[in-house]
């Protein structure tokens, strides 16, 4: 059995961070009403601000596959490696632009490289 390690990570974050008060501005009203128990959540969650992949009319900004790949390429660069020394490449979300296929096939073929490179990587993914 091979060891493996991981050496570098990477991240990305779509658009500029949403603050709380601002969230139902991006999100939308429930029936046109504000939630009566947003402020009880936000309370208990802790979380001042979120990244959302959309504009203010609700228009998709970037993709799940974009997303990934830019925190792909990010990582490649914390790591300062190339993609050719990838052997695997695994990938998780709850939320996917289409449910096949293979995220990571998705993501190397679509973004990160820019060639079908799931020949020689070997690709897994969950989805919640």
């Amino acid at each position: 059995m091979n060891k493996v390690y991981i050496t570098a990570s990477g991240t990305f974050l779509p658009n500029a961070p949403v603050s709380n008060e601002e969230m139902e501005h991006m999100l939308g009203k429930i029936n046109g009403n504000p939630s009566r128990r947003k402020s009880v959540f936000l309370r208990k969650n802790g979380i001042k601000s979120r990244y959302y992949a959309i504009d203010k009319t609700q228009k998709t900004t970037h993709k799940a596959y974009e997303m990934a790949a830019s925190a792909i390429r990010n990582c490649l660069d914390q790591g300062g490696i190339s993609e050719k020394e990838i052997g695997f490449l695994s990938a998780g979300t709850t939320q996917s632009d289409l449910p096949v296929p293979v995220l990571p096939v998705w993501y190397t073929e679509k973004a990160a490289w820019g060639v079908v490179v799931s020949h020689r990587i070997k690709a897994y993914a969950l989805r919640a």
